[in-house]
């Protein structure tokens, strides 16, 4: 596959790319990519390309801006007839506001997994707050 990469315009968008922004090299994609995403690409890349499994993957990039966001990329690839690949050709998709709801979900589900282990040790405690504060009857502790 040439190392050209022609993108829509919201595919530029996504990016944070400049409406002029020509086509893309395989560098620069990879200098658009979160460093700590670029092994997950490269490693998505390689297996669509032997025939292992389709170019599907999510990674997060970050835009000319500094901004992070999440994308999740879907191509296809064209081969020749001695199954070449020749070109790719797909989809991107923000995914970013889907990433920060689920991420909001995991924090929530933590606080409660919290609340409930709390809510057990009390109860396995044998405290009883519905008869007053300590055994005397009294909040004064007479």
């Amino acid at each position: 596959i040439a190392d050209r990469i022609t993108c829509s315009e919201e595919t530029g968008r996504i990016f944070g790319l400049e409406p002029d922004h020509g086509a893309l090299s395989q560098a620069k994609l990879q200098e658009l990519i979160h460093p700590d995403d670029r092994q997950i690409q490269q490693r998505a890349l390689s297996q669509a390309l032997q025939g292992k499994r389709l170019y599907d993957v999510e990674y997060r990039i970050r835009r000319p801006d500094g901004d992070i966001r999440f994308v999740h990329v879907r191509d296809e690839i064209v081969y020749d007839g001695s199954s070449r690949p020749t070109c790719m050709f797909g989809a991107v998709q923000d995914i970013t506001e889907r990433k920060q709801r689920e991420e909001e979900i995991r924090r929530h589900a933590a606080r409660m997994q919290v609340l409930a282990e709390i809510s057990r040790t009390l109860g396995e405690a044998g405290l009883d707050y519905g008869k007053g504060i300590g055994k005397t009857g009294s909040a004064k502790g007479t």
